[in-house]
């Protein structure tokens, strides 16, 4: 464009040189010829004409530089303030222009890089090759060509740069410069391997995930979701997750839960959920909300796993832990906590509490006579009795060998002897029955001590020592018995150790 006002403007010099030609051949060869004031008019339009066109041509002249120097400026206004990286690079690829964007990220002055190689400045070794090529491809008109390498920085570090390049060429169609236009995209790249790594870790975990929205609709659901609930992703994207909710638990459970996600922004825990078939499992489940720049929660994240087997060993070691393995009734440690439990609860609602301490009759002789397995079939059956004649809210306990422990809770301070002794009663009664083990008959007896809270003491030691005491009183008074402890039964009323 610019070069084209230029042409037009010596196109009007031009012409305007050729008025006083004109002029003078009117004077000289016209019927003015010779005539003083034809002479004087050609000097005066010789002179205005050429004072009019030296200064048209000058102002012109000016006018375009001032015009040249401006888009100069903007350019060079325009490629320093681009947010993307802007090199310029010669023929021979050395560095012309170097923007504050490329000064930024490499860590150099445009000063510093002036006329210096693009390849000893920024490449490395292992990408020159590369990058030749591409060079060549430009300057060959295959462009502009977009690709991604790395910047080496003054610090030694390497960034991801992802390139525009093209060339610029002059009337021959010959490059003068190489343009190459960038974004720093390093950290846009390594955003993108955390993705990637969580989007594998998300479809590759064993565990259950569950993305959620803020009004808790499930967003996405992973392979191990599916694998343990039964539940494709198609068939609970959109909805609420409460879709597993067990029903083993009540509100109250799910409104702690919530309260707590929301005030902590986590909740974690066992809970109850239920597959696609209807069966339950217990979970051990984390809940996790994610929150915005603002605090806004925008997603929760659910993960969890089936720790039913596991919850089912801790069962397992727990039971063995507290019970007999002959028997499975509650063993001394078991018997030990709800006797203690069931002195508070005694002392809190002034009751009383009965303990019987039960050593079976004639036991060693079927060992003897038997053998140990009958001996520990009559263990079995004797604790069966035992359990099938006490209510349920009534504890049974083995301490060992053939004693056995009852706890009556909540007894009746006004009859407390009379309501004990109808338990020991029944308690005989089923013992003596005659049982048929492994082809023989075996008939036992027992011996039945008790001691009551808060007469004959006020803790588990001292009347678990009167019950044991009671017992030796039920044997001494001939067996098949039982009797209640009597202080007085024992020297200075203690009761032995």
């Amino acid at each position: 464009m610019l070069r084209s006002r230029l042409r037009n403007r010596l196109f009007l010099v031009l012409a305007m040189a050729a008025v006083p030609l004109a002029v003078e051949a009117v004077l000289v060869d016209g019927p003015l010829h010779g005539h003083p004031a034809a002479r004087l008019l050609f000097l005066v339009v010789a002179l205005a004409t050429a004072g009019t066109l030296g200064g048209s041509l000058v102002a012109q002249l000016d006018k375009s530089h001032r015009e040249l120097r401006e888009r100069h400026r903007f350019s060079e206004a325009l490629i320093d303030n681009m947010a993307s990286i802007t090199v310029v690079l010669d023929e021979q690829r050395n560095v012309v222009r170097f923007n504050r964007a490329a000064e930024a990220v490499s860590g150099r002055t445009e000063a510093e890089v002036l006329g210096q190689s693009y390849w000893s400045l920024l490449v490395g070794d292992d990408e020159r090759a590369e990058l030749q090529a591409i060079f060549s491809r430009v300057a060959a008109g295959e462009g502009p060509i977009q690709h991604e390498s790395h910047w080496i920085t003054v610090a030694g570090r390497k960034r991801i740069i992802r390139w525009t390049r093209t060339v610029v060429t002059d009337d021959r169609g010959e490059v003068r410069y190489f343009i190459a236009n960038g974004i720093d995209v390093t950290e846009i790249k390594a955003d993108e391997a955390e993705l990637r790594l969580a989007a594998s870790v998300f479809r590759n975990t064993s565990e259950a995930v569950v993305v959620a929205d803020a009004e808790a609709h499930i967003l996405s659901v992973n392979p191990a979701f599916t694998e343990l609930t039964g539940y494709t992703a198609s068939e609970v994207v959109g909805k609420n997750p409460r879709l597993v909710k067990s029903g083993r638990h009540d509100q109250q459970f799910y409104r702690t839960m919530w309260t707590d996600l929301l005030a902590t922004g986590e909740w974690r825990g066992e809970i109850w959920n239920r597959r696609k078939n209807g069966e339950t499992f217990l979970a051990w489940q984390t809940i996790s909300a994610v929150r915005d720049d603002s605090g806004s929660i925008i997603r929760f994240v659910s993960v969890f796993s089936d720790i039913t087997e596991l919850h089912l060993k801790d069962e397992q070691l727990r039971h063995q832990a507290y019970h007999d393995a002959l028997t499975g009734l509650p063993n001394r440690l078991l018997l030990q906590d709800r006797l203690a439990q069931g002195i508070e609860a005694a002392r809190r609602h002034r009751t009383a509490l009965a303990l019987l301490f039960i050593d079976l009759d004639r036991f060693k002789e079927v060992n003897d006579n038997l053998g140990h397995d009958v001996g520990d079939m009559v263990l079995v059956e004797v604790a069966s009795r035992i359990h099938s004649a006490l209510r349920r809210s009534d504890t049974v306990a083995r301490l060992g060998g053939d004693e056995f422990v009852v706890v009556v809770h909540d007894v009746a301070t006004s009859g407390e002897v009379t309501e004990v002794t109808e338990v020991a009663e029944k308690l005989l009664a089923r013992i003596v029955m005659p049982m048929r083990l492994n082809g023989h008959s075996v008939e036992v007896g027992a011996s039945i001590g008790i001691a009551l809270f808060s007469r004959n003491g006020s803790d588990v030691t001292s009347l678990m020592k009167a019950a044991d005491a009671a017992m030796y009183q039920a044997k001494a008074a001939g067996r098949s018995c039982f009797r209640f402890f009597d202080a007085a039964s024992w020297p200075d009323g203690a009761i032995p150790a």
